[in-house]
């Protein structure tokens, strides 16, 4: 595995490395996993405003809704009701 050199503020260093003391991790997998959770938060802003712009049209709404409706009949299929 190659490495790169990143340049950080020194504030920005110095959070880096306290939480990698405190989790006994490499500094590198502390910003593996902080750059993870940047991506997976722009997943889910991203289809926020897909969503949202779903929502602002009645027929694709409509179609959301029928599909959901769909998902919910075959999430019991094969279950009773106790």
């Amino acid at each position: 595995m190659s490495t790169q050199i990143l340049r950080v503020q020194e504030d920005v260093y110095n959070e880096i490395k306290e939480l990698s003391e405190q989790d006994g991790l490499p500094m590198a997998h502390v910003i593996a996993k902080a750059v993870e959770e940047y991506k997976r938060a722009r997943f889910f802003d991203e289809l926020d405003v897909a969503f949202a712009r779903v929502k602002t049209d009645p027929i694709a709404w409509a179609e959301e809704k029928q599909e959901r409706a769909l998902s919910e009949n075959t999430l019991m299929d094969g279950l009773q009701d106790d």
